[in-house]
């Protein structure tokens, strides 16, 4: 399963594989790629590319990946869903808050 964003800039992929281990790339912008510990945290000078597919750690296999324009979905077996990036005006499906990392598991 592959997901792919289209736009201007922070362009990135997702692929989820048979055994449910996600992979990500590309513009890691305000944590879109799912890569970051609850320890770190994005920042805006951010601008290493990653070229090559990084493995994401998760808790339980992933079913899907959906990324959007600066943000990303994924859907585990157990039908749980966790959304991660630039959560402003609500992309995230929760309010933003000063300082949030934005990054929000939805049980």
């Amino acid at each position: 399963m592959v997901s792919c964003s289209k736009g201007a800039k922070h362009n990135h992929t997702g692929c989820v594989d048979a055994e449910g281990k996600l992979y990500m790339w590309g513009d890691p912008y305000k944590g879109q790629l799912g890569h970051y510990s609850e320890k770190e945290a994005w920042t805006h000078e951010e601008k290493a590319l990653y070229g090559t597919p990084i493995l994401i750690k998760t808790a339980e296999p992933i079913k899907s990946v959906i990324n959007g324009g600066i943000h990303s979905a994924i859907l585990t077996v157990t039908g749980r869903v966790y959304t991660f990036g630039c959560g402003s005006d609500g992309r995230l499906g929760h309010p933003g808050f000063e300082g949030h990392r934005y990054l929000y598991k939805e049980s």
